[in-house]
């Protein structure tokens, strides 16, 4: 019944249909007591996720601007991460202490195994915004990650966007298509497999991005009893890439995915992804020393 109540007759579409937290399930982290050293990663991992979701935004022709404009492509948060409100800050740090749980919690084993950390130093002619800001994402090494990134990445993008939904439901919000920031509604608070192909990719590049970050800063994520075991991040890098590339493909000729917004800056309509697409073979970026975190 609440399925169907997501096709929305025209006579809720002002304020919206109320959906149910049941619809969306999520993994049980409440037993998963994250290590110290692997807590003290957070703010390092939403600082990066922000980097990477930066320099994806100016790869699509975004600009910063005092207020977004869709139209114009000027985004507000194209900012240093330190610079966001808490409120701005929310996604990216849930996202990286979502993925820190569930990986645990299915039995992946994070092991740090280099302290050498670097960050892409990207052209300051394409990347500087009128701010002065120029995102610095770290660079992805030949790390060792386990080989199904792409089913990790499906599980961990359903369950954060199951996660995201439930937050916006105990805030009061609805499901109205198309959604509408004054009344509270959105397109997007459906399950994870009745968004669209392009909203899936997004989350699921975000959370590429989060694994991505793990092996940047000197760790090994690896399935604990894994019969074909750990493989060069590479598998990783590719996948993100791959999923980075079809997210561009899905988005609009405006630059814009065709919903009501993505899940990092969830009260605007439209924008973009938080893409996980980091590569240190593009020739107009260079890798420095980085350090990691204490």
């Amino acid at each position: 019944q609440q399925q169907q109540q997501l096709q929305q007759p025209e006579s809720q579409q002002l304020h919206g249909v109320e959906v149910s937290v049941d619809l969306f399930p999520v993994i049980d982290t409440s037993d998963v007591e994250v290590p110290r050293a692997l807590l003290q990663l957070q703010d390092a991992i939403s600082k990066n996720i922000h980097e990477i979701w930066s320099k994806s935004q100016i790869d699509l022709g975004w600009v910063f601007g005092e207020k977004r404009d869709d139209k114009k492509k000027l985004h507000h948060l194209l900012v240093p991460y330190e610079e966001l409100s808490d409120v701005e800050k929310a996604y990216d740090l849930d996202l990286a202490m979502g993925t820190l749980k569930v990986l645990l919690k299915m039995g992946y084993s994070l092991s740090r195994r280099s302290m050498h950390v670097q960050t892409v130093t990207l052209s300051a002619d394409k990347y500087r915004m009128a701010n002065g800001y120029t995102p610095a994402p770290l660079a992805v090494p030949a790390r060792a990650l386990h080989h199904d990134m792409q089913a990790l990445a499906d599980t961990l993008a359903k369950n954060m966007h199951h996660i995201w939904a439930r937050k916006r439901i105990g805030e009061g919000w609805r499901f109205a298509q198309p959604g509408d920031t004054a009344h509270k509604t959105m397109s997007t608070l459906v399950p994870f497999e009745q968004l669209s192909a392009g909203d899936r990719q997004k989350n699921k590049t975000s959370v590429l991005g989060a694994v991505q970050t793990l092996a940047a800063l000197g760790y090994d994520v690896v399935r604990v009893g894994a019969g074909d075991g750990p493989v060069s991040a590479a598998a990783a890098a590719e996948a993100a890439a791959a999923a980075a590339q079809a997210v561009v493909a899905t988005v609009s000729d405006d630059g814009t995915e065709n919903g009501d917004g993505d899940e990092k800056d969830d009260d605007d309509d439209g924008g973009g992804a938080e893409t996980a697409n980091i590569s240190t073979a593009n020739n107009s970026a260079k890798t420095t020393a980085a350090e990691l975190p204490p």
